[in-house]
């Protein structure tokens, strides 16, 4: 452990939490207690900061142990609105543990944050501690999920 990763040790060593991770080919994502995660994709975001696919697992787990330790906390602070976040859930893991872990991987300098909302753009990274962008990859990545798109909302052809 580098001083980072408090979420994601908690829900290793406690017993009494169990959190489904599920490997995803779509962004990652907390969903009722389970993450599903791409090990490929980091986030960049608008100050400037790649976060690795490590640091945004981490994020994740942050959800799902407060969603298990302290479910009336965490449904309160998701139905709360922030006007920077999306919601207060979101504000409390960004402002919190993903500063201390981004900075433990060395994402981010002293002084710097990761983000100042919850926006980011997925990028493929070359590990999954790295923050070094994959401009290749991310492209395919991007060119891929604007056609899956297109595609979903395209009328079928009955």
């Amino acid at each position: 452990m580098n001083g980072g990763g408090d979420p994601s040790w908690e829900a290793a060593t406690n017993p009494d939490i169990s959190i489904g991770l599920v490997e995803s080919t779509e962004g990652s994502i907390h969903d009722n207690g389970n993450i599903f995660w791409n090990p490929s994709l980091g986030n960049y975001t608008e100050t400037g900061a790649v976060l690795s696919p490590a640091t945004v697992l981490d994020h994740e787990f942050d959800h799902a142990v407060k969603r298990l330790t302290n479910t009336k906390e965490f449904n309160k602070n998701v139905q709360t609105p922030d006007k920077d976040y999306g919601n207060k859930e979101e504000k409390r893991v960004i402002t919190g543990s993903e500063q201390k872990t981004a900075k433990a991987n060395s994402e981010i300098k002293d002084g710097q944050v990761t983000r100042t909302s919850h926006q980011g753009t997925p990028v493929v990274t070359t590990g999954v501690t790295s923050t070094k962008i994959d401009v290749p990859q991310t492209k395919k990545y991007h060119e891929m999920k604007r056609r899956k798109v297109y595609e979903y909302d395209a009328e079928p052809d009955i």
